[in-house]
């Protein structure tokens, strides 16, 4: 009877918190509104992304929609396998998973990997680290995570004994003289070399904790980070931090990408902007416009390339392009013979202030000859920064997330198309995802007209057409071919459902997110709790015939028979047979209000006992000294 009625709990259980979290009374889907600065990794065929400032729009049943931001309290983890179609009307949250950074994969994160907006995921093709960032806002019961450990996440062993590999998350200490108290620098990944890097970006001018925006400025990411941190991930379990001073200038939020070119390849960063405003502590406008007129467009017209092999920086001149752009994306698109590498920037915004300057425009870096071609004016009213953008197939550029100019000092609207696909062959603009539609990469024809040859490359500017080469170097690096292999995982076989049903709506079904009728999980579950409601008749009435069997027997007691079948019966009717202690709920089994969880069934009404938060002092003088590990300067901007 304990084992039936242990089994029964676990099923409710299961069954109550295998859902969304912070789901009011009334609430009867979710979709996501807007999502500024999130982190992405592609690890084989899954999406993963981390952190941000993720708004929801919560539907009630009354018809109205509310907004809702927790901060990640649970620190969930989202991803989305390449898999899964989808079209511009399909509800996101539909369709990905989540996973949790807390010690033991549940429960509240507290300091342990809090929600950071901003930094970056580095990885390779079997794990993923997350640096850098900036925290929300301060509080009095949650410290600040520590300056010199970060969190990583493995999926897939690598170079060592199976024995070794543990998959799932964990933390590491970061090597001397790396802090990860850095945000807004681009960050870029090499899989094929098994190198990651975080370059420049914002921090505190005393090298501590920093938020989004404290009325204390020693806290805010307010001074430029003058920082080249590189992960070296060749020896799986040993991986390995470092940092040199960074040889061009800093700046918020540029886009970098890597080149298969020379020994290494080289790192291409192109944007980013002097005194942005979401670095002005909340007043939402640049705290020196002029200067970032001034500045800022120089970032887009001489593009800063790094050799890993030579550890050599170069400035190469450009003709005019986007202008001053910063929180935008970047991926890199190679022609089939490689005769040509044609970086793709996407969006983005001035960074003067938060009510203009926003770009739906897609911009193509053709190199060697170093030419910016406008392939897509776009719509305003999809214009977006601070969103991501990955390549599942070589034609194809994702987006995902963002958010939108704001009207006055409220909120930015929902961006529209929150998940959006760009064939970067066509030029085009998708309306769905198949992973059963792609094709090869060919060099668009507007591309082809500034650089001559053909879809599939024989490009004839092989050389900068504005000013040649600015150092012959350079011109070796990129007429050397590389050599190491390029894994790829496409093309991926469709999934024919999600595996992540959204509530349904009782009064009209629009919930953005598809299916009517009965939802696909009532089935199985109403065969477990009839069966287990069966199976629970038969031991109550065994219970009731051996009582009644001992009486006809003439002892007139059945004291242990009689003791049992009370309890039972008292347990099915819901009033204990006597005072009973209170059950023993581990924090897995315990239903939270404050986030989102996975999606199986439709939600109860949260319940009316609150999780306990357990308080933390915080010191509020927390200040890291950053040695930096190159020899020729210290961590000084």
């Amino acid at each position: 009877m304990a084992f039936t009625r242990s089994v029964l709990f676990a099923a409710v259980v299961g069954f109550a918190s295998a859902q969304y979290e912070g789901w009011e009374p009334a609430q009867v889907s979710a979709e996501m509104c807007w999502w500024e600065a999130p982190r992405a990794a592609v690890i084989r065929d899954t999406l993963w992304l981390d952190g941000g400032d993720l708004t929801w729009t919560q539907k009630m049943s009354n018809g109205e929609n509310e907004l809702s931001t927790k901060n990640n309290p649970l620190g969930l983890m989202y991803s989305f396998n390449f898999s899964k179609p989808f079209d511009t009307k399909t509800n996101f949250t539909t369709l990905i998973g989540t996973t949790s950074k807390a010690p033991g994969g549940a429960g509240f994160v507290g300091s342990y990997s809090p929600n950071m907006i901003d930094g970056g995921l580095l990885y390779n093709d079997a794990e993923f680290y997350l640096y850098g960032g900036t925290l929300l806002a301060r509080t009095d019961t949650i410290e600040p995570p520590d300056a010199d450990k970060v969190v990583f996440h493995r999926s897939f062993p690598y170079g060592i004994g199976k024995e070794e590999f543990r998959n799932g998350t964990d933390r590491q200490t970061l090597d001397s003289g790396v802090t990860q108290f850095v945000a807004h620098g681009a960050a870029v990944s090499a899989p094929s070399e098994n190198m990651a890097w975080y370059i420049g970006g914002m921090r505190s001018a005393v090298w501590g904790e920093i938020y989004k925006s404290d009325a204390n400025e020693t806290l805010t990411a307010n001074t430029t980070s003058n920082t080249l941190i590189t992960l070296d991930m060749t020896t799986q379990l040993r991986e390995k931090f470092s940092n040199e001073t960074l040889q061009v200038t800093p700046r918020a939020n540029p886009s970098a990408i890597w080149v298969p070119v020379g020994e290494k390849g080289i790192l291409v960063m192109v944007g980013g902007v002097k005194f942005p405003e979401f670095t002005s502590n909340g007043i939402r406008k640049s705290v020196d416009t002029q200067a970032s007129e001034k500045e800022s467009p120089e970032f887009m017209k001489f593009i800063d390339i790094y050799d890993i092999a030579g550890n050599k920086w170069y400035k190469q001149e450009t003709n005019d392009g986007p202008g001053a752009l910063t929180r935008g994306c970047a991926v890199l698109a190679t022609a089939q013979d490689r005769s040509s590498f044609n970086l793709y920037y996407y969006g983005g915004y001035t960074g003067i202030d938060a009510k203009s300057g926003f770009s739906d425009a897609v911009w193509v870096l053709s190199m060697p000859s170093f030419q910016w071609i406008k392939l897509s004016d776009g719509n305003e009213i999809h214009a977006r920064a601070g969103h991501q953008c990955v390549m599942p197939y070589p034609d194809q550029m994702m987006i995902i997330g963002g958010y939108a100019a704001t009207a006055g000092g409220g909120n930015p609207p929902c961006v529209p198309n929150f998940f959006h696909t760009f064939n970067v062959s066509s030029g085009e603009w998708l309306d769905s995802y198949s992973p059963s539609k792609w094709s090869n990469y060919t060099v668009p024809t507007a591309v082809q007209s500034k650089i001559g040859g053909n879809a599939q490359g024989s490009a004839t500017a092989k050389t900068p057409t504005v000013s040649g080469w600015a150092d012959p170097s350079l011109s070796a690096v990129f007429a050397a071919p590389y050599e190491t292999k390029i894994n790829t995982w496409y093309p991926y076989n469709e999934a024919k459902e999600t595996d992540r049903p959204i509530v349904n709506d009782p009064n009209n079904g629009d919930n953005n997110g598809g299916g009517g009728g009965t939802p696909k999980w009532v089935a199985p579950v109403l065969g477990v709790v009839l069966g287990l409601v069966f199976i629970t008749g038969i031991l109550v009435g065994f219970c009731l015939w051996r009582r009644r069997k001992v009486l006809r027997q003439g002892n007139g007691t059945a004291t242990a028979t009689d003791d049992n079948g009370s309890r039972i019966i008292s347990w099915i009717r819901g009033q204990p047979s006597e005072p009973a202690k209170a059950p023993t709920v581990t924090t897995e089994e315990t239903p939270s209000t404050l986030d989102m969880a996975e999606v199986r069934t439709p939600p109860p009404a949260p319940s009316a006992s609150p999780a306990p938060v357990v308080a933390h002092e915080m010191a509020d003088d927390h200040i890291a000294e950053l040695p930096d590990t190159s020899p020729a300067q210290s961590f000084m901007a």
